[in-house]
């Protein structure tokens, strides 16, 4: 996957199960053109198992920031919010934020989850 970044690109774990791609100067519809390449890059990939033989699936999450983001909390809440989207319709897909179009706010505890 990394190699199909570029050099300026960042790649962190936000939890065990779930990276996240920082691709700075990029807008939203090109960030997602790169991970639906991406992630059909990686759907017929089997990776073999004690019980069998399974077909690798990516479900991305993209977001583009905004203006209205000033909290790095709500960027990435937003980030997550697509991704769980990705994930209910079915996984392998991709799912981008439509523009400044819902008020991510940070809950009051001030945990992202």
């Amino acid at each position: 996957m990394i190699e199909r970044l570029r050099r300026l690109d960042r790649v962190a774990r936000l939890s065990p199960g779930d990276l996240g791609v920082l691709m700075p100067e990029t807008t939203l519809a090109n960030a997602g053109a790169v991970m639906e390449r991406l992630r059909r890059s990686v759907e017929h990939q089997v990776i073999e198992t004690a019980s069998g033989d399974r077909q690798m699936t990516l479900s991305i999450g993209v977001v583009g920031l905004t203006p209205r983001m000033r909290d790095p909390k709500a960027f990435l809440m937003r980030a997550c919010f697509e991704l769980r989207r990705a994930q209910s319709k079915g996984r392998n897909t991709v799912c981008l934020a439509a523009p400044d179009t819902v008020k991510m706010t940070t809950p009051p505890s001030g945990q992202v989850h």
